[in-house]
């Protein structure tokens, strides 16, 4: 089931009835946004492992924080955000990984949290490298709301609706954003010709 389709009221519902006390509830929470969740955070998050271990904490910060809840707010922009803080604190671990332990070791920690196969040749992990350098000097000359809704549609992979969810903005905006940000990209590599 497509919680973003057709389930959205119901996990709203299910949210509620969980946030007032229906421990049961909780059940039907997990059904529907476990899913949404696990795309979004395995768009994110290439190993497996770390994907799973992100989606499974998601999932018990949202069954803690049951006592913040809003009433009726929407759940899953909230279980992103919460999902995106995770990600960020594993990369956090990543980076001081890097400072602690030798460079093979972080190289392996690097690998993990994108994704790199280990097995890959130094050429094509050199390739990678060097178009996401590119890619994100590109996006660092844009304004940061159409740099975000092209990170999010390009990098993470996400749907149009699901970047409209994720930011709390119209499918209009996300899609107005992301046309404004190709011209300007355009222009970019025109004035670069």
């Amino acid at each position: 089931m497509d919680v973003e389709h057709d389930g959205t009221d119901r996990l709203a519902s299910a949210m509620d009835c969980f946030a007032c006390g229906d421990d049961v509830a909780f059940d039907e929470v997990c059904t529907l946004a476990l899913p949404p969740i696990r795309r979004f955070v395995r768009s994110m998050c290439r190993d497996p492992v770390l994907a799973q271990d992100i989606t499974q904490e998601t999932l018990l910060r949202i069954h803690r924080s049951r006592g913040s809840y809003r009433q009726r707010a929407a759940v899953l922009p909230w279980a992103y955000a919460i999902a995106r803080n995770l990600f960020r604190d594993a990369l956090k671990e990543q980076r001081l990984a890097q400072r602690l332990f030798a460079p093979e070791r972080a190289g392996q920690v690097r690998r993990s949290i994108h994704g790199e196969e280990p097995t890959s040749s130094p050429e094509e992990r050199l390739a990678r490298v060097e178009v996401r350098q590119t890619l994100e000097r590109a996006l660092g000359l844009l304004p940061e709301a159409q740099a975000t809704v092209l990170r999010l549609l390009k990098l993470q992979d996400l749907s149009v609706a699901e970047v409209a969810s994720f930011l709390g903005i119209t499918v209009g905006a996300v899609k107005l954003r992301a046309h404004r940000a190709y011209e300007s990209l355009r222009h970019l590599s025109c004035l670069a010709d």
